[in-house]
């Protein structure tokens, strides 16, 4: 070989490792592009995904996977049910759909992106918000470690109040986490299952409103968290009395206000004692069973 040939080799060679390098970067873009491709096609399929880097819209809530829009606010997608906010209250509703299924929310059918928040079935960032309805939730566990958490809510000088009846399975996470935003009971059933902590707060506080009861009784509730376990339930009180007015059986939720077609009517239990009085607007107490 002589060394005019070999001149032209270490040419075409050096040439050779200038192009592939030029081209590196839009090899790059191209793998990136695909692998962003093929995440929108999974989450097409699922659910729109949001991390931190996704802006939770104006509302700032996000329902099964999806941000809630002003296209969506009165159906949002979950896995079964029906499930509608009205931003007018701050009131998000769970029901059931036109096949007369209850709402229900698969969590794991929405998980993506590295932060915790997004492993929350209902995430809410920044604003007051009431469940109201009825809606199971379920959380499985992941092998890489991560924690589930059913509702997940954050910003100072909020409040979530849960008056529904809900059940949220979260094995070996957390049933409710909030960062600032204080949690109330105020009617409803709540069902807690194999959490670690079934209501776990950071700067804010746990409220069970009266006539509301945590069973089993001896559940830990600290009043920034209330204990996990296999089941934690807290639920309205409602024990029967032998007693009607009317067609009412009197219970312990409604013994101070029973029912009546005007004026007011009480139970004492411990007194045993059945009073009646005016009402607000003056009317004598009246009893119609017609």
């Amino acid at each position: 070989m002589n060394k005019k040939t070999l001149k032209r080799r270490l040419a075409a060679l050096f040439m050779s490792i200038v192009l592939l390098i030029g081209m590196a970067p839009e090899t790059a873009a191209w793998v990136s592009a695909a692998a962003d491709d093929e995440q929108e096609s999974i989450s097409e399929e699922r659910g729109q995904y949001y991390d931190d880097e996704v802006d939770l819209g104006d509302y700032g809530l996000a329902v099964g996977g999806k941000v809630v829009t002003s296209e969506n606010l009165t159906d949002i997608p979950i896995t079964r049910g029906h499930a509608e906010f009205n931003p007018d209250t701050n009131t998000l509703t769970f029901g059931k759909d036109d096949k007369g299924n209850d709402a229900f929310i698969d969590q794991e059918l929405y998980i993506f992106g590295s932060e915790s928040r997004n492993y929350a079935a209902i995430t809410i960032d920044k604003r007051d918000l009431t469940i109201k309805g009825t809606v199971k939730i379920k959380c499985d566990d992941r092998s890489d470690g991560e924690v589930y958490y059913g509702i997940y809510a954050e910003g100072g000088y909020r409040k979530l109040i849960i008056d529904a009846d809900i059940d949220i399975e979260a094995k070996d996470g957390n049933g409710i986490e909030t960062w600032g935003t204080d949690v109330v009971f105020s009617g409803g059933n709540a069902v807690f299952r194999k959490t670690i902590y079934s209501v776990y707060t950071y700067g804010a506080d746990v409220t069970i409103d009266s006539g509301m009861r945590i069973y089993p009784e001896e559940t830990d509730h600290t009043g920034v968290m209330i204990d996990g376990g296999e089941e934690v339930v807290i639920a309205e009180i409602n024990d029967e009395y032998d007693l009607y007015v009317g067609d009412v059986r009197v219970t312990e939720k409604n013994m101070t206000d029973i029912p009546i077609k005007s004026g007011h009517a009480e139970f004492d239990p411990d007194t045993n004692t059945l009073s009646f009085d005016k009402d607000a607007d003056g009317k004598d107490a009246l009893i119609d069973t017609a």
